[in-house]
């Protein structure tokens, strides 16, 4: 039998850009909390990327998105949580948005942030991103 607590799971990595600026947001709970991170979230059973960028984009940021495209593919090992993911990595334009921080439990603080001036500390994720594949930013 398989411990599913021992498998790699699968996230969505969304990079919104506006006016040359990339949104962020400061994690606050789960592993990596108090990191900045592009936005994401876990891909559902059954649920194409492209859905999971607009579900979770709305459900986190207020954003609605469109032009939704699978850019690349990061590996990332949590080793001090003992944790794997494969994150599947796009990029999307805003259609419509207010921003605001909809789940606040899960969020610190968002902004749009200048690719050559991001904050710090980064969660592993969208560091591997921006170190590996700056060039599609």
């Amino acid at each position: 039998m398989v411990d599913i607590n021992n498998i790699p799971r699968v996230w969505v990595m969304f990079i919104l850009k506006k006016d040359d600026k990339i949104l962020m947001l400061k994690r606050k709970w789960s592993h990596a909390s108090w990191t900045w991170a592009f936005v994401w979230w876990h891909l559902d059973f059954m649920e194409t990327v492209e859905k999971c960028v607009a579900r979770e984009c709305l459900e986190e940021t207020n954003i609605k998105v469109k032009n939704v495209e699978i850019l690349w593919i990061t590996q990332d090992f949590y080793k001090e949580e003992n944790k794997h993911y494969i994150t599947i990595v796009t990029k999307c334009e805003y259609d419509s948005w207010e921003l605001k921080i909809m789940e606040p439990h899960k969020c610190d603080a968002m902004d749009w942030f200048d690719i050559n001036n991001i904050p710090s500390p980064l969660m592993l994720s969208t560091e591997n991103t921006i170190k590996d594949f700056k060039r599609y930013l």
